[in-house]
């Protein structure tokens, strides 16, 4: 069943910029360890995990703050390439997708439960 539903945009400019001012400190706080050595992390890379985390707490009707932080949430990928979420502490299923055009990260989020 249908619980929730998230969308969330990024522009990659802004996390070039916020990667050139902060740095590993922003990878940190924003990836899992997991997700840290998944790749090279550029501002493009960066806006769409961002885009797909904020998109995964909306549908979960928090958004990120106290109840649910940027580290709960750890998206890989299958043997394809599609997106896989896994949430921490949080009943059902989370389905992302992700896109990005013209600069901008696009990512929706559906929240499935029991």
């Amino acid at each position: 069943m249908l619980a929730g539903l998230g969308i969330d945009c990024c522009q990659s400019d802004r996390m070039a910029r916020a990667l050139g001012r902060f740095g590993p400190r922003l990878l940190q706080r924003v990836l899992t360890a997991t997700e840290q050595t998944q790749r090279h992390w550029d501002g493009a890379a960066l806006a769409k995990r961002w885009a797909q985390k904020e998109a995964v707490a909306k549908a979960l009707g928090t958004g990120i703050g106290a109840r649910l932080s940027f580290q709960d949430i750890t998206i890989t990928h299958d043997a394809h390439g599609a997106p896989l979420c896994a949430v921490r502490s949080r009943p059902g299923k989370v389905l992302v997708s992700v896109t990005d055009e013209a600069g901008v990260a696009t990512a929706v989020a559906v929240w499935e439960h029991a």
